[in-house]
């Protein structure tokens, strides 16, 4: 089915494209097109063996959301489902990948699988906006929920904005993004779980400007159940911004990078920042993640943290702190306040930034940290929320 541009379509219910494993489908989305739910209850499912092609363009971006935001009343999180994408590729949720199927949250469907090269199809200047819906109590829909997304999936220029529960969330698979935008969101901008190793670059995160609801600029977890289960998660990030606010409550507050469970991850080129109040910038928690971190597995480089009331939190080993890990890896420093390092949300800060097209081929070279500077706004004319 291909969705033509020049009309909205409207979502009933969980809507699938495609039979799980069995009929393969694939929907086609033209640019400008918008694409709506009216309740909690309807969000868009690509099932395991199915795709989604939709290919926006800058001037005429996709636009997913809700029916408030179509007809101009008020906009607000999780007025609709969301968008979850179902793959193939390996997740340590699975011990036989062969006969792999856990549940993606919201009851959308099974996931995983032994291809790690699967494809879900292409995002492409893809806008998510207001969704997240509650469908089950504790139980929220992400923006985008990448399951089992193999590499083969081609993402880049996407954008969560004003989610009730995660901006992305990946439950292992392998599929890489290019250009992603996270804001007002009302949990974690960046989560993964389950095996998860992809690459990530251009990752620009910003809490609500208003000091509403907003929890941690990326959350990285292994295996909650099992810390050291394998595939180990083991994603690489580069050239991304974290801009936090003061939000706070008993059990959440805005953050910059937790990594736990077990985690492993290769961090570079970052840049997290926010106001006085913000919670801490960097914790490494679980023995398993510190272990990692103290071996030289687990490794941040060519970033600067400011963050003037926590920058850094807690230990990695017996005796040394988080800071002085951070601070003894490659050309990483801390400043004193957001200004220093950030002018909106562009780079102004000097840290040399690692070369990452010398690590892989998927990754561009760059002469700044963080995700955006003012020579090089991929940013502009599509991504909404940045002025807020």
């Amino acid at each position: 089915m291909t969705l033509a541009a020049g009309a909205d379509y409207v979502l009933s219910g969980r809507v699938r494209v495609g039979v799980d494993n069995t009929t393969s489908a694939t929907l086609t989305v033209a640019p400008g097109v918008t694409i709506y739910g009216k309740s909690g209850a309807d969000f868009l499912v690509v099932t395991r063996g199915s795709k989604i092609v939709a290919e926006g363009t800058a001037a005429n971006p996709i636009t997913m959301t809700s029916v408030q935001d179509v007809i101009g009343s008020p906009t607000a999180e999780g007025q609709w489902g969301g968008l979850v994408l179902l793959g193939k590729a390996p997740t340590s949720a699975c011990p036989d990948l062969n006969n792999c199927g856990p549940l993606s949250e919201g009851d959308a469907g099974p996931y995983g699988g032994p291809d790690a090269a699967d494809s879900s199809g292409s995002l492409n200047y893809v806008i998510v906006k207001h969704a997240g819906y509650e469908v089950l109590p504790g139980n929220e829909l992400n923006g985008i929920t990448f399951a089992g997304v193999g590499s083969g999936t081609k993402c880049s220029n996407i954008q969560v904005h004003q989610n009730l529960d995660d901006g992305i969330e990946f439950f292992g698979g392998s599929v890489n993004c290019k250009n992603v935008v996270l804001t007002s969101n009302g949990d974690d901008s960046v989560d993964w779980t389950d095996g998860y190793n992809g690459k990530l670059q251009f990752v620009l995160v910003k809490h609500a400007a208003d000091n509403t609801k907003a929890n941690r600029g990326i959350e990285g977890d292994n295996n909650s159940d099992n810390l050291t289960i394998t595939p180990v998660s083991n994603p690489t990030i580069a050239n991304m911004t974290i801009i936090g606010n003061t939000f706070t409550s008993a059990d959440a507050d805005s953050e910059g990078v937790l990594l736990r469970a077990g985690t492993n991850a290769q961090l570079a080129n970052f840049v997290i920042a926010g106001p006085t109040g913000m919670g801490e910038c960097l914790e490494i928690e679980s023995a398993p993640s510190q272990a990692l971190a103290t071996s030289g597995a687990l490794t941040m480089t060519n970033s600067v943290i400011a963050c003037p009331t926590q920058a850094v939190k807690g230990n990695v080993a017996t005796g040394v702190t988080t800071e002085s890990w951070f601070l003894g890896q490659t050309a990483n420093k801390l400043a004193a306040t957001q200004a220093d390092v950030l002018k909106g949300i562009f780079t102004i800060d000097a840290t040399p930034a690692k070369d990452m097209k010398t690590v892989d081929a998927f990754f561009d070279a760059t002469n700044f940290v963080g995700a955006v500077s003012e020579s090089n706004n991929w940013t502009a004319g599509w991504a909404v929320g940045l002025n807020d």
